[in-house]
């Protein structure tokens, strides 16, 4: 949707710095938010990629003063109903996503879609392809830029996330909970964890920035991150 000074287009959402961060950036090339989309697991009431839960990205939205849509995805037959999160195959992801597009223009106008991503670029030629029925435009304005780059733009920000998921892999537990900031981005191991967890080495939840109203206080146990109001 144009409107007098830029366009207003929907985040793809995940609660984390990185879609906060293309939030931003779009808002600062003179364009606005029409709100946030997020997938979301049915009937585990959780994020599709980080297992956030469906009430804590609903705080999100409202501290951010904007509307919040989801695109409801059923979990595959079998899931544990006690799973932090579940992934469809490509064909549900692709009809469910096109179908809530098209629902969400229908009602609001909207026909643009602002990604977090930033590499590999072929990440955008997959989203392009798979969500080319819906006709929104896809917009990633991280895209190509270096990791190190994007995490201090988010701090410097003035945004605020902890660390709410950990590839134990290459990170202990000791991580969860963790503010993500320069002392965070010190402790992680040099060439083994990239800045911006691009490999899913970890996950973030922003509760405060600069387009907040009001700073979100949560905590994060293993495997759980609960909002205390």
């Amino acid at each position: 949707m144009s409107h007098q000074g830029g366009i207003s287009a929907l985040v793809s959402w995940s609660g984390g710095k990185d879609c906060y961060t293309a939030l931003r950036a779009w808002k600062q090339s003179g364009n606005s938010i029409g709100g946030l989309l997020t997938r979301v697991v049915r009937p585990l009431d959780r994020s599709q990629m980080h297992g956030v839960s469906l009430s804590l990205l609903e705080a999100q939205a409202r501290a951010l003063a904007l509307s919040f849509h989801c695109a409801n995805i059923p979990a595959p037959e079998g899931t544990p109903s006690d799973s932090k999160t579940a992934f469809p195959s490509n064909v549900v992801y692709k009809r469910v996503l096109n179908s809530t597009l098209e629902t969400i223009r229908e009602k609001t106008g909207l026909n643009d879609l602002v990604f977090g991503d930033i590499g590999p670029a072929e990440i955008a030629t997959w989203q392009r392809d798979a969500l080319a029925p819906s006709h929104f435009n896809l917009h990633f304005p991280l895209l190509g830029k270096p990791t190190a780059e994007v995490a201090k733009e988010f701090i410097r920000s003035g945004g605020e996330a902890i660390i709410v998921c950990v590839n134990t892999d290459v990170l202990s537990e000791s991580f969860l909970g963790m503010k993500y900031d320069e002392e965070f981005l010190s402790r992680i191991p040099a060439g083994v964890v990239d800045p911006a967890g691009e490999a899913g080495e970890f996950h973030s939840f922003v509760i405060n920035g600069p387009d907040f109203t009001h700073r979100l206080s949560v905590s994060v146990v293993p495997s759980s991150i609960t909002h205390q109001g």
